[in-house]
């Protein structure tokens, strides 16, 4: 019987079958990994509609904590766990669209316009006056829970006296940034009110400091409202966030799957778009990378039959953000370790204690700018490792990503184009230009350098297609501008027929200045006579004194005399022959 996680992806779950098969019985080496002529699979099923909605969950944010750094780690560290790739990754080493992730960077024409829209529709813009209907459950930042004049619900935040404009900003160019990366986020949004815009629903209550529900009255929404920053034209800022569709069931897990969901068969630890994650928080410090900002939502129709779809919530911590937990020195101290360290480092903290100090650490160099400082903390370029990067709490998707986890997300962070960052950064409503020119700029710096690592090591080449007897690819290196088109050598090398026969090598290819670039397919029916015919194509891409990753191995059939099927990628670490 073939696992429910192979049998969901059929392009390449039969080919890991069969290599199964072969290491089991004591074979010979195992054969060039052969692709089915199939369809590649873009469509994850996991969005069928199904009777039940599944339980809720909660989970308490300190045992979340307390278990991802202390328990699980034990567990682990217990128990043997062997390297695997992740197992939802379709035969041209992409993700599908599921209930998780979305293919839009790069796959639909994603303008600059349509990047700093992210998850917000023209509907969703909030419309004055707003009704409190509630108070914010949780977090560090007040704020209320609003409906709008057109009856859409929203959690309205303030920024606060530490950081002031981060909060609101970061949510919002952060969600938009992972939504455009394939991400299902709320839509959140910069918002301007004066006092006046906002009524109180009777009856709404809050929990005061001993976490008692009192009555919301005026007076506690006043000062509430002296929390909040202001624009040059004395209006009030915050950030609003929309209520995402469906019916929340709480967050759902990095690990594991959700036992009574029968659409989650895939591990989440296992999932490539968790695990690739890691880049994309490290590109944007997300450094709250946890559970509690996740969110499960069961999606339905008439009938009650549905799927859950799952969120990324909270986007505020992106950024910078500093702790401000009292006392003030070990505020400080904290906030120069967010990025380098976890939270509880169980294994930065015994060798520093072990070595007094000595070691000098990463984040001993942070700077806090004099110029943008009180708004980003620490957050900077100049110091920006991508594999050292570390969230708040261990992560158990991110410990578990791999090289080609990473490159597939690097791939999608090359399509972010300057034009796209300025446009985002618009979102953010800073009062001083300097903050988003120098926003823009220190996310430039580190998505430089997560390019320069993952793509790199690994064939950059993504995207195949046939065009008029061609097989076209984009070059993501030249896509995301760490290398000139002018400057690349292409090559490509084909193997035909069951024997895999070198049947055509050639050096000139066509290349445009965004990265697309052809090469010429051998016509594989003039030496066997009868399709299809399986071709194996090897492309070298590199660049004279600079990065010279393996190929970028397509597989195709030919089945007819102008006509061929792309049936896979594969991006080998070596330039070894496919035999």
């Amino acid at each position: 019987m073939i696992p429910s996680a192979l049998a969901r992806f059929p392009t390449w779950g039969t080919a890991a079958l069969g290599a199964f098969t072969l290491l089991a019985s004591g074979c010979a080496p195992l054969p060039l990994r052969r692709f089915p002529l199939a369809d590649v699979l873009w469509n994850d099923p996991d969005q069928n509609p199904h009777a039940s909605r599944p339980a809720e969950r909660e989970i308490m944010s300190v045992w979340d904590g307390m278990d991802k750094t202390v328990f699980q780690r034990a567990s682990n560290g217990l128990r043997f766990h062997p390297s695997r790739e992740a197992i939802n990754v379709n035969a041209l080493d992409e993700v599908p669209n599921s209930s998780w992730f979305t293919n839009r960077l790069g796959w639909v024409d994603f303008s600059p316009e349509h990047v700093a829209r992210g998850a917000c529709t023209p509907g969703q813009i909030l419309q004055k006056p707003w009704k409190i209907v509630g108070g914010k459950p949780n977090g560090i930042n007040p704020g209320f829970i609003i409906v709008d004049a057109a009856g859409k619900k929203a959690l309205l935040k303030f920024d606060g006296n530490v950081q002031a404009e981060r909060n609101s900003a970061a949510d919002a160019i952060g969600a938009a940034l992972y939504y455009s990366a394939g991400y299902y986020t709320p839509c959140n949004q910069v918002v301007a009110f004066v006092p006046t815009d906002l009524t109180i629903q009777e009856g709404v209550t809050v929990k005061n400091e001993l976490r008692q529900k009192v009555p919301l009255t005026l007076e506690k929404v006043q000062q509430i409202l002296q929390s909040a920053n202001t624009f040059p034209n004395g209006q009030l800022r915050a950030g609003a966030s929309i209520f995402i569709d469906g019916k929340t069931l709480g967050p759902w897990s990095y690990l594991g799957i959700k036992e009574d969901d029968p659409n989650d068969v895939v591990p989440h630890e296992h999932r490539r778009e968790l695990r690739g994650m890691k880049v994309l928080a490290a590109l944007t410090d997300h450094i709250d990378s946890r559970e509690e900002n996740t969110m499960m939502s069961f999606i339905s129709g008439a009938d009650g039959r549905g799927y859950i779809r799952h969120y990324m919530l909270d986007l505020s911590d992106t950024f910078g953000s500093i702790w401000v937990h009292e006392p003030k020195g070990v505020a400080d101290a904290m906030s120069r370790r967010l990025g380098f360290s976890n939270y509880l480092d169980l294994e930065h903290i015994p060798i520093d204690f072990l070595t007094f100090g000595v070691i000098t650490r990463p984040w001993d160099k942070a700077q806090f700018s004099p110029d943008t400082g009180n708004t980003f903390g620490y957050y900077e370029g100049e110091r920006f490792v991508p594999d050292t990067w570390h969230n708040g709490y261990p992560n158990p998707a991110f410990a578990n990503c791999t090289e080609r986890d990473a490159a597939w997300m690097a791939r999608i962070v090359a399509e972010l184009s300057h034009q796209h960052l300025e446009a985002v950064s618009h979102l953010g409503k800073f009062t001083n230009e300097r903050y988003r020119t120098a926003l823009v700029s220190i996310v430039k710096q580190r998505r430089t350098k997560i390019l320069e690592r993952y793509l790199t090591q690994l064939s950059p080449l993504m995207r195949p297609t046939v065009e008029q007897g061609k097989l076209c690819v984009v070059d993501a290196a030249v896509r995301g501008g760490i290398r000139k088109a002018a400057e690349r050598l292409y090559s490509s090398t084909a193997y035909v027929g069951n024997s895999l026969d070198v049947g055509h090598e050639s050096q000139k290819h066509t290349v445009d200045k965004v990265g697309g670039v052809c090469f010429n397919l051998p016509n594989a029916l003039d030496s066997t006579g009868s399709a299809p015919v399986y071709i194996v194509i090897d492309l070298i891409v590199y660049t004279t004194g600079a990065d010279h990753p393996g190929p970028a191995r397509v597989h195709l059939y030919q089945t007819d005399m102008d006509k061929y099927q792309i049936v896979g990628l594969e991006r080998p670490s070596t330039f070894s022959p496919p035999k």
